[in-house]
């Protein structure tokens, strides 16, 4: 999960530098779409993984220890990703 945050990181710093937070943005985001879209939505981030489902251990009971540390990674990952886009200074004019 680790390298996950790395690549994504490198990957949407490339972006938002050369392109600026806006574009830069809308291009990192056109290539998840087309990315899901030609795996049948078998291929993702485990990073956004974490934060919508639950960890369960092999005995089919929550793993709560595991989560949590799940969820401090995925926190660092889209502080560290906020900031690259703040960082790349034109971030006020994306629309969500």
């Amino acid at each position: 999960m680790l390298a996950s945050k790395d690549i994504v990181s490198q990957m949407l710093s490339a972006v938002v530098t050369e392109q600026g937070a806006k574009s830069g943005l809308q291009g990192f985001i056109d290539y998840w779409i087309h990315t899901l879209s030609q795996n049948e939505f078998e291929v993702g981030c485990p990073i956004l993984a974490v934060t919508v489902e639950q960890y369960i251990s092999e005995d089919g009971t929550p793993n709560t220890p595991v989560q949590d540390r799940f969820l401090d990674i995925a926190k660092t990952a889209f502080e560290e990703w906020q900031a690259q886009v703040d960082d790349a200074g034109d971030y006020e004019l994306i629309k969500v």
